[in-house]
């Protein structure tokens, strides 16, 4: 992937925080429809984004990062939604190995048009609704996703993933923590997320988030190489309570450590 400019940098900060002023100031109704126009017309006017131009090898790279994730979950019998699926690059790894693979996005500008899987089926969403019959699903999978969502629909969106979710079934989300970024494009300009991550989370107030709409099970993990480190969320709470209360250039310079940014990256899985 090659390095962007100055004033490539420039050029999408300015786009992204454009639309995504049109999401947060949009209400109800009018998002049915802004969450697919934004990112059509973001990914449209800008051919130098960082994920339109990954090299095969990152690709492959960022595939095998992600199944880490997913691997213990799955089976020949399952059911997988992927919600931003991007390029379905993930989606057709998973298809390998599950029965059917539903993938969920309000654009479909960055889809590969390439032939899919015969167990594929792409759904368009509104980011709130899933348009799928209750309880067929047994893995939801979203990475870099869930901050997107303006705040008045993730729960929404929650309860739509919960609904077609089987018994027993599972969500994985993954996501940055507030308390190191912002992670947008606003990392180089701001001190919070401007542009289209409309509401960064911490681990703390994802889960509650998470058990407020029904899941029955909320875990949170640390994810280093292959292995996974289920923490007590009660570490978590006050650990993420330390972090908050330090001001913005302290906080960051301690969070973005490696191993410290490791530990706060969020990793959750609700069980229905």
């Amino acid at each position: 992937m090659k390095n962007r400019t100055p004033e490539e940098i420039l050029q999408h900060y300015k786009l992204e925080t454009r639309l995504a002023d049109k999401l947060r100031h949009s209400n109800f109704e009018e998002r049915k429809r802004l969450y697919s126009d934004v990112y059509n017309e973001f990914i449209t006017k800008l051919d130098h984004l960082p994920q339109l131009n990954l090299s095969l090898y990152e690709k492959k790279a960022k595939v095998l990062f992600e199944m880490v994730h997913l691997l213990p979950f799955l089976d020949r019998e399952f059911n997988y939604l992927e919600l931003g699926a991007g390029d379905c690059a993930l989606a057709r790894e998973v298809s390998y190995l599950v029965k059917g693979v539903f993938i969920g996005e309000v654009s479909g500008e960055i889809i590969n048009k390439s032939k899919y899987p015969n167990n594929f089926k792409f759904i368009r969403t509104d980011g709130r609704n899933i348009d799928l019959p209750d309880s067929i699903i047994d893995v939801a999978y979203s990475h870099q996703l869930m901050e997107h969502i303006h705040p008045d629909d993730a729960v929404l969106q929650l309860k739509s993933i919960l609904r077609v979710l089987k018994p027993g079934g599972v969500y994985i989300c993954i996501t940055p923590n507030r308390l190191n970024g912002p992670h947008d494009i606003s990392k180089y300009f701001d001190e919070e997320a401007k542009g289209f991550h409309l509401k960064e989370y911490t681990v703390t107030e994802l889960t509650e988030l998470f058990k407020e709409v029904g899941f029955k099970k909320v875990k949170a993990y640390v994810k280093i190489k292959k292995f996974r480190l289920f923490w007590p969320l009660f570490i978590i709470r006050n650990f993420e309570r330390m972090l908050s209360m330090l001001n913005f250039k302290t906080r960051i310079k301690f969070a973005r450590n490696a191993l410290v940014g490791t530990l706060i990256f969020i990793n959750v899985i609700g069980e229905k």
